[in-house]
């Protein structure tokens, strides 16, 4: 097994560790000696800490010092729930991994110590169990305790519930107690004649199968036997099952497969007995596999067993009946830990061990089948954050990409691999390069890649972009969705090659869309799988649909060979089936099942190559099969070589029939001939049919296959071939039928020229005689181009005799007589030019007239003409008089901006046109002329300018260089195309101590690390900033560290903490930076400046979700508390003076966040509520103003009345009731101000213009900021003030529209809170 993580004593405390994994895989809860439970993510990353409150408790005196900090650790069934018990207190910590916060409930038995508990199925109660034999059951969802006294007279030992809601209790007071989760009565009790040690529930096998009623229990009693009890009736006994001595005390046991029970014993030994009342007392399976045996664990993922003891670990596979040891995954530690628990992920997928002196080790046991072929490549799963790429067909080391996130799905294409999880994935070159990163609007199905294009199948929807997007394109604008908008999105799988993207729907249709980038045709057949689970190809050419022939299960990988194209194979969970698919035969397109065999169970077919399938293992490694239909045809197999039967045999069977002619060459058998003759006719392979029967010397079948070659339609060919077989008469009517008129043509031809009669010879004229009419003339539309005349018509020249010479390229005659037309069309060539230009052909007359030199009657046409080749021309002609300005002009038009430049440079004298318009065109001829200009006008920033551009890299770093203009050198090479020698430009500067720019080279060279120790090393703002656009940008887990020890080091205070909160932005840390702007806010909130740090939350909300990102409960709690202390303002301005105590009320409550205002808030929450009637609330704030502590800080003008409202107000008097408000979610009324339902728990929105809760007839939102809104107070602040109370922007009134669907939006935002990335659980 491949070691994932380990954690030491410095985090836990050098003493026994206890662990528990959630049942998504994704949190690892762990405690030590050390009183704090810590919680790893799933490569071990600390996600957050739980500290202890102190022992309530004196430890009894037989405690070990090395004992666990914890009795228990356990996750609720959702995994999003961790009940902590921790020692020696009389309550227990309830950690929630969505918000990370930690409900302490305290026992409602006060000197009681919690020894046990268990969460029920559903989540919904927690048992607790104590040390006097009492139980506390907590309901998570009312968050209520109802105690249960007298359970048992002793300490519980260990709780389990079933599915039934049923919780069974073990005590040392030797009974078992079935109590109803629902009503706490007790239904059952059993009595056991000793002390129990754990205890398991689930279902008896019966009649040789379980029936899942989960009502039988088992009990490790003593550690020497098993008691099993079921609850089917009052009067059944528990069966007691007594094992050998020599197994020793019986450590654990558990029930695993169909009713079997695993008992494992400190000697080492492993027992499996079966719960069929005829074979349990039978010992199933017995062995022993290693010398002490501390705990077992079982992973029904993989049906394996894990054993730990001493310093091993041994996995014993326990999918069959064997029960072997797995020896590969054997696992030995140092001698001095001592391993003492061990457990797997719900996955099967990672391996747990906890040592008895601190240490903590995860193993990875299995990997996620997360791979995808391209060609010959596989990209693979090697670790949980690594992918392997490797090319089957050669020896070469895979090629490891280096991923950020374990993922869920991935892709190959020819040049690029994508991997992902939910809606992200992120798009790696080859190399490993990241080049791209996008996320979508849904969860990701799957991802499909050729060469330049991704097909991402999410939502039902198929979106196809390009992998690499252009700089300065936004990364959405080449996006193409498919259906169309309006259409349904029912799409349920797609596939991409270098020509389509083919999609298949629900409703059964596969289409094909044209690729945008299209390349030469492959890849257009296809095999599909109906909703019945049968398998199909698809042939697009012809439409044609077969099903693949004896189908006996479902298939899990269908892989087509990449080397023989027609050959495929399915795999599903126990064999390969190979077909081979035939386009061409005597009976028409099919599909031949040609083999079938058995597959370990540790394999996994990917792809195949030329017969041979690689497979990936269970452990992540690769291996290869080859077929047995493909075992004669390697390559370089000798043997195979010297058995040319059987290769002939199987060469024939793939109809490969180049590799049969070659075995049977050698076998030199008539026999051998005549298969590979009938072979190859089967296929109408012709030319192997005609040398395979001259081989045989059958004269008469190769005269007749030479006759029938020439027939190119196969429905002919088929009809003839079949009519020499003397096979299916029938079919060869029916296929002579088919073949097209274009097959027959010939032939009819040569019969009509046989039976028709010469044509009589033609009568001799006489001279003077009247010329015959022959007919009708014919017409002229088929003339493409006429070229001394407009276009004629027969029409137009009725009653005139005209010359009208046909010109054919190819033809002789026409080229004879082309030049005597060409030189009487230049003898009128100027007259044609003027008639040209009076019927509006300025393109001919200007084509005449410069080919005549006539410039000055060609200048006026030359703006009316669009043709460059005859601005060309002209261009030429002026340059040629000396008339440059006009041949500047002309090669514009005519778009040679090359000798533009060159007229500027030489004969104009202005550069400045000439460096606009290479800057504009790129062009390296002119560039290179430039730089030859720059060079000799002393012009050196010019020179290196266009060096560059030219291409002439060198030069331009040698010009820099001796002219220091490096600047300008690097300020031009960023956008280079070419290949860049950063590091010299980078060792350039750092060799004058210029390191910000050093930094900035080595960064554009992809030499990271060094640009930000150069970065650091400069040490000012602006190049912190950019040490943190290289994080940003790399993503680099080791580089944020850098930078993040430099900001701790270097900086103070918000400073610190303004760079921290970047960073962690940078680097998708979003819980860490959420975290920093809270210290920020705390910062200057303690300072007094309440609305700085109001803004501040209000602005990393808003950036969080412009990050698509939830903001935590905490700092949305935190906003809420500064918001309510700036809104007491607004209120009053509009005399709300009953919401503005409310509000002060609620910072009173948390005055201790408002160090430097205690008093002055106090005073104002005692004036506001005697305002608001409040009198009772009053008294209580105005008592503790007259605190000693408190009393001389109170304005002089406040004290007396305060000191007269504390002596004279009875302390009993009634004051105003607060308002109630129905929950939005759940219509459970609860108080105004109170924004957490007591019914269905949700956080309910607050008012921005009220704090308070919002009547749903009356919601709105600002237009500004989003936030929500009640209509009327909110058009109350703003008629006072013009400004939002949150966002402090000016809202104009008859802006602020109501909410429509108030209910249907909150839910919309529920729903997009769910697929967004939580900062609390990423």
């Amino acid at each position: 097994m491949k070691k994932l993580f380990g954690v030491t004593p410095e985090l836990l405390g050098d003493g026994r560790v206890l662990f528990d994994w959630s049942s998504k895989g994704n949190y690892l809860a762990v405690t030590g000696s050390k009183r704090k439970c810590c919680i790893l993510d799933r490569n071990g990353r600390l996600y957050d800490e739980v500290h202890f409150p102190a022992a309530d408790l004196p430890p009894p005196e037989a405690r070990d010092v090395r004992a666990s900090s914890a009795y228990a650790l356990q996750w609720d069934p959702s995994g999003e729930q961790l009940a902590i018990l921790p020692s020696g207190n009389t309550s227990l910590l309830i950690w929630s991994a969505l918000t990370k916060e930690v409900q302490r409930i305290d026992s409602e038995f006060k000197t009681q110590e919690f020894s046990c508990l268990a969460w029920s199925r559903s989540g919904l109660y927690l048992a607790i169990g104590t040390a006097k034999g009492n139980l506390m059951m907590y309901n998570s969802r009312e968050k209520k305790k109802v105690p249960y006294v007298g359970k048992h007279t002793k300490k519980i030992v260990t709780a389990v519930w079933n599915k039934d809601n049923l919780l069974a209790l073990t005590s040392l007071d030797r009974t078992v107690t079935i109590t109803d989760g629902g009503t706490g009565e007790t239904t059952r009790s059993f009595v056991i004649k000793g002390d129990p040690v754990d205890l398991c529930v689930s279902d008896k096998k019966d009649d040789g199968y379980s029936k899942k009623e989960e009502n039988t229990y088992s009990v490790n009693v003593n550690r020497k036997t098993i008691y099993i009890m079921q609850c089917t009736s009052d009067s059944e006994k528990p069966l007691e099952l007594a094992f050998l001595e020599q197994y020793g005390a019986i450590q654990k046991h558990m029930w695993f497969g169909d009713g079997y029970i695993l008992v494992g014993f400190r000697n080492g030994y492993i027992v499996v007995v079966s719960s069929h009342s005829r074979e349990i007392s039978e010992e199933v399976h017995s062995g022993r596999y290693l010398d002490l045996l501390t705990d077992v664990a079982y992973s029904p993922a993989l049906g394996r067993i894990a054993l730990a003891g001493s310093s091993s670990i041994r996995v014993v596979d326990a999918s069959g009946t064997d029960y072997t040891e797995v020896k590969s995954n054997a696992i030995d530690l140092d001698p001095h830990q001592l391993v003492e628990k061990v457990g797997w992920t719900k996955d099967g997928q990672v391996l747990t061990v906890g040592c008895q002196n601190g240490y903590l080790y995860s193993y990875l046991a299995a990997l996620p089948t997360v791979y995808d072929y391209c060609g010959a490549k596989v990209i693979y799963m090697t670790s949980l954050l690594e992918m392997s790429l490797v090319d089957v067909t050669r020896k070469l080391a895979p090629a490891r990409i280096e991923i950020e996130t374990e993922p869920s799905f991935c892709g190959l294409g020819p040049a690029h691999a994508v991997v992902g999880m939910n809606n992200q994935a992120w798009y790696y070159s080859h190399s490993g390069q990241l080049v791209n990163r996008r996320d979508y609007l849904g969860s990701v199905t799957a991802v499909k890649l050729n060469s330049a294009w991704a097909a991402v199948l999410t939502g039902g929807l198929v979106v196809v972009h390009p992998i690499q997007v252009p700089a300065g394109k936004s990364m959405d604008e080449f996006d193409v969705v498919i259906p169309k908008p309006g259409q349904a999105a029912n799409l349920t799988c797609v596939t991409i090659t270098s020509d389509f993207i083919i999609t298949g729907s629900k409703t059964g249709v596969v289409a094909y869309f044209a690729c945008p980038d299209v390349t030469p045709p492959e890849g257009s057949r296809l095999v599909f799988e109906d909703d019945q689970n049968k398998l199909f190809l698809f042939n697009p050419v012809n439409d044609q649909v077969l099903e693949l022939p004896e189908q006996s299960s479902k298939a899990e990988n269908v892989m087509w060979d990449v080397v023989e194209l027609n050959l495929l194979a399915v795999a599903d969970a126990n064999s390969i089936s190979v077909y081979l698919y035939v386009p061409i035969s005597l009976d028409g397109p099919s599909i031949l099942l040609i083999g079938k065999q058995s597959i370990q169970p540790t394999h996994t077919p990917l792809m195949m190559t030329n017969g041979v399938v690689g497979c990936r293992l269970k452990n992540g490694s690769l291996d290869s099969m080859v077929l047995e239909t493909h075992k004669s045809l390697q390559p370089n197999d000798a043997v195979a070589r010297a058995n040319p039967q059987r290769r002939f045999t199987q060469a024939l069977k793939l109809y490969r029939l180049r590799d049969a002619w070659e075995c049977a060459t050698q076998m030199r058998s008539v026999d051998a001939w005549q298969q590979l003759g009938g072979a190859a006719l089967e296929i109408l392979d012709l030319d192997m049919a005609i040398a395979a029967h001259r081989m045989l010397g059958d004269a008469s079948m190769v005269l007749s296959l030479e006759r029938v070659k020439p027939c190119e339609d196969k429905n002919l060919r088929a009809a003839h071939v079949l009519v020499l077989l003397e096979k299916d008469y029938d079919i060869a009517q029916v296929g002579f039928c088919a073949c097209s008129a274009c097959c027959t043509g010939s032939i009819e031809q040569k019969l009509i020229n046989a039976v028709q009669p010469s044509p009589p010879p033609e009568p001799v004229l006489k001279a003077g005689a009247p010329l015959p009419v022959d007919g009708m003339m014919p017409a002229l539309a088929g003339a493409t181009q006429w070229l001394n005349s407009p276009p004629l018509s027969a029409e137009g020249l009725r009653g005139k005799v005209v010359l009208i010479d046909f010109w054919t390229y190819s033809c002789i005659n026409c080229i004879r007589t082309l030049p005597y037309v060409r030189g009487w069309a230049d003898t009128n060539r100027q007259e044609a030019a003027e008639m040209h230009e009076r019927g509006g052909q300025y393109e001919r007359a200007a084509s005449i007239y410069i080919q005549t030199k006539n410039f000055s009657a060609a200048a006026p046409l030359m703006a009316k003409i669009s043709s460059s080749k005859l601005q060309l021309q002209f261009a030429k002609a002026k340059e040629a008089e000396g008339r440059y300005q006009e041949a500047s002009g002309a090669y514009e038009t005519a778009g040679d901006l090359d000798s533009v430049v060159r007229l500027c440079l030489e004969r104009l004298n202005n550069p400045q046109k000439a460096y606009a318009l290479v800057r504009r065109t790129k062009s390296v001829d002119a560039a290179a002329l430039l730089s030859r200009h720059c060079m000799a006008s002393k012009d050196f920033q010019g020179a290196v300018e266009f060096l560059l551009m030219a291409g002439q890299m060198d030069q331009a770093f040698d010009q820099a260089q001796k002219f220091q203009e490096m600047d300008t050198f690097a300020r031009c090479v960023i956008n280079c195309i070419a290949n860049v020698d950063y590091p010299k430009i980078a060792q350039y500067y750092e060799s004058r101590g210029e390191f910000d720019k050093a930094g900035d080279m080595w960064a554009a060279g992809e030499q990271y690390p060094r640009a930000v120790q150069l970065y650091l090393k400069v040490g000012t703002d602006a190049a912190l900033e950019k040490a943190i656009g290289v994080v940003e940008k790399t993503q680099v887990n080791q580089l944020c560290l850098v930078v993040m020890d430099f900001v701790n080091e270097e900086r103070e205070g918000i400073v610190k903490d303004q760079y921290r909160f970047k960073l962690n932005i940078a680097m998708g840390l979003f819980a860490d930076a959420a975290r920093d702007a809270m210290e920020m806010a705390r910062f200057e909130q303690e300072e007094g400046n309440y609305r700085v740090a109001h803004d501040k939350l209000f602005a990393t909300f808003k950036q969080l979700e412009s990050l698509h990102t939830r903001a935590p409960g905490e700092l949305m709690r935190a906003l809420l508390l500064l918001h309510s202390y700036t809104l007491v303002k607004s209120l009053i301005a509009v005399n709300d003076h009953v919401g503005a105590a409310r509000m002060l009320v609620r910072v009173a409550h948390n005055i201790s966040k408002f160090p430097k205002h205690i008093v002055p808030i106090l005073t104002s929450t005692v004036i506001e509520c005697q305002r608001a009637g409040l009198k009772k609330t009053a008294f209580e704030y105005a008592s503790m103003l007259m605190r000693s502590e408190y009393r001389e800080d109170v304005a002089i003008k406040y004290r007396k009345k305060i000191e007269l409202m504390v002596r004279r107000t009875d302390r009993e008097a009634d004051e105003v009731e607060e308002a109630q408000m129905d929950c939005p979610f759940c219509n459970m009324p609860g108080l105004e101000t109170d924004l957490q339902c007591a019914g269905c728990q949700n956080v309910i929105p607050f008012d921005i213009a009220t704090g308070k809760r919002i009547a749903l007839m009356d919601w709105a939102e600002c237009p500004a900021c989003r936030f929500p809104c009640s209509h009327s107070n909110f058009l109350r602040i703003l008629t006072a003030e013009r400004k939002c109370p949150m966002c402090n922007e000016d809202i104009a009134i008859d802006s602020v529209k109501k909410v429509l669907d108030p209910i249907g939006q909150l839910k919309k935002a529920n729903e997009e809170a769910k697929s967004r990335t939580s900062v609390a659980n990423p």
